[in-house]
């Protein structure tokens, strides 16, 4: 209850000071009266009621009260206007943070909203993504030279085979691709499937920087979150392939954009990059130009990086020497 009447007098604290102002007052103006009448007596009285004729003591005594009450009552009225003054702005900072508060709940309201049809975009590009993966991930039948079935292998596989050759890495049956101009050249004539996926993952991430609203020179937190989304769906072929597409020849490759996109997003942090001992061949010359073609930043936190980085330079130091 105490609690109760402490918020009634915060509330109309204002109210019950020009109370206790007028109360004050009237019994300032009382006293006055009082204090006038004791010391002049019955007798201005009596004489006014024996001589109605000298109106002009009236007059006297109006002149009296009214110098005596009309500053006292002036002084009040001012400090009153202060009062509701002060009042008004107080109403009015109240107001500025009502206003303030509906503003911070209209941001949040329309940073969800932006939130929503990020995520319904990005959703919706990622649906076209992870269909073109399924497409050059499915495996098919191929065809030997006698135009009958072969083996099964998906697009991704084949191609990888064909530029990579992992057998060609263990066993050093030699690849004339083993530069990397030459490998990406023969990647970007290869199946127009893949080259399709490849495009809708640019456009994929291209979207997903349009977070960095300030500009950042790094991948915000979110970026991280929806791109390791993507990331997670790549296989270990697939992960050289794209490493191989996103590469750059020269300052003014077309493709500088999308290799900055791979380094921001630290994309190769899982690409599995492991090395056996008995790695001979020419495609090994391939293998170290894609691993030193990007920066430490693109690999984050991958284990195999140092280690294959260390076994390659002694390989070719050892191949030197030879």
């Amino acid at each position: 209850m105490g609690k109760n009447i402490c918020d009634k007098v915060k509330q109309y604290w204002v109210l019950l000071l020009m109370l206790v102002l007028l109360g004050l007052a009237v019994v300032a103006a009382t006293f006055l009266v009082r204090w006038y009448v004791g010391s002049i007596g019955n007798e201005f009285l009596e004489s006014l009621t024996k001589n109605l004729e000298e109106r002009s003591d009236f007059g006297t005594v109006g002149d009296f009260f009214g110098g005596l009450l009309g500053p006292t009552f002036s002084f009040l009225g001012l400090i009153m206007l202060l009062v509701t003054l002060w009042q008004n702005q107080v109403e009015l900072r109240m107001t500025r943070d009502e206003l303030s508060g509906s503003k911070e709940a209209l941001q949040a309201q329309a940073n969800a909203a932006d939130k929503q049809r990020f995520e319904n975009t990005f959703f919706a590009l990622l649906e076209q993504h992870n269909v073109l993966l399924n497409l050059i991930l499915t495996e098919r039948l191929t065809y030997g030279s006698d135009s009958r079935p072969k083996t099964e292998v998906s697009i991704v596989n084949e191609l990888f085979e064909k530029i990579f050759g992992e057998q060609t890495l263990s066993h050093g049956h030699g690849n004339e691709l083993y530069s990397l101009q030459k490998a990406k050249e023969a990647l970007l004539k290869s199946d127009p499937k893949i080259n399709q996926y490849f495009r809708v993952l640019f456009q994929l991430l291209k979207f997903v920087k349009r977070l960095d609203v300030d500009g950042a020179g790094y991948a915000t937190p979110d970026e991280k979150l929806y791109t390791n989304i993507v990331r997670s769906f790549l296989t270990r072929e697939l992960y050289f392939l794209l490493a191989l597409n996103a590469s750059i020849l020269s300052e003014n490759d077309i493709y500088v954009s999308y290799h900055n996109l791979i380094v921001r997003y630290q994309f190769l942090e899982h690409m599995p990059i492991r090395l056996s001992l008995n790695i001979y061949g020419e495609n090994i010359h391939l293998f170290n130009e894609l691993i030193n073609h990007y920066p430490a930043y693109a690999w984050g936190d991958n284990e195999s990086y140092i280690p294959t980085k260390e076994k390659l330079t002694k390989y070719f130091l050892d191949w030197q020497n030879q």
